[in-house]
């Protein structure tokens, strides 16, 4: 899972978000295999990544689901107690116009309720629900007509972009992106025409290639939505060896 930290020198964005998907991934695979130390590993490098990039709310917000998942394997209350201090941190961070700050609401609502059913406090309950109304309000709202055109203007790109142009692995990107999030909302295939796209990107930029941690860093989060929609063991072992 060290793979591809060989390309970087230096604690950049590209980093980040390298750490971010490892992190999720740890807890991914506690989830499947319930091996706590996935969760000691995913909080290790959680807390060292937030010394670095202590207002990265993403980051802030896998740290404390990881937390979370430990509490509830080994009761002990520091791990919520710090889980509910880095949510809320997380949202006070988020910026306004955040594509979706409904996902950081509603992971804080749900370890609020966690800690009320736990310990009886009221105030906990009063504002999980206050999140969890704030969150609903917040989803975004879309007959998918726009999300539809986007992939086929993006289709059309790539069409254009010949296998040896320097922007063709841009164009997979956009489109595998745009088929990710449809997936999302609505299932079906597109999922893995996306992955197919991000491969083929990543293939464009071999190792040494400056942009190849971008293209690794797009590939990942797709195979961790596969393992995650379809138990597929095989995406989470691909994307591990990625991170």
């Amino acid at each position: 899972h060290l793979y591809a930290e060989k390309y970087l020198v230096a604690e950049g964005e590209e980093w980040v978000v390298l750490q971010n998907n490892l992190i999720a991934a740890l807890v991914l695979c506690f989830e499947r295999q319930k091996r706590v130390q996935d969760l000691d590993e995913s909080i290790k490098r959680g807390r060292a990544v937030r010394l670095s990039c202590p207002k990265d709310s993403a980051i802030l917000d896998n740290l404390a689901s990881a937390l979370l998942r430990r509490f509830e394997q080994r009761a002990d209350g520091k791990d919520l107690d710090e889980a509910i201090q880095h949510h809320r941190v997380a949202l006070q961070l988020t910026p306004e116009g955040h594509p979706n700050p409904s996902v950081f609401l509603n992971n804080f609502a749900s370890t609020l309720s966690t800690r009320f059913e736990k310990r009886g406090d009221g105030k906990d309950l009063d504002e999980a629900i206050l999140h969890h109304r704030l969150a609903q309000r917040l989803m975004p709202e879309s007959d998918g007509k726009d999300l539809d055109e986007a992939i086929q203007h993006h289709r059309v790109a790539l069409q254009l972009r010949a296998e040896d142009r320097p922007d063709r692995p841009s164009s997979l990107k956009n489109l595998a992106n745009a088929l990710s999030t449809r997936f999302e909302q609505r299932g079906g295939r597109d999922l893995d025409e996306a992955i197919s796209h991000h491969r083929r990107a990543l293939q464009l930029r071999p190792e040494g290639f400056p942009d190849r941690l971008s293209s690794l860093n797009n590939l990942a989060p797709a195979l961790l939505m596969r393992f995650q929609q379809c138990g597929d063991a095989d995406a989470m072992q691909e994307a591990l060896q990625l991170s």
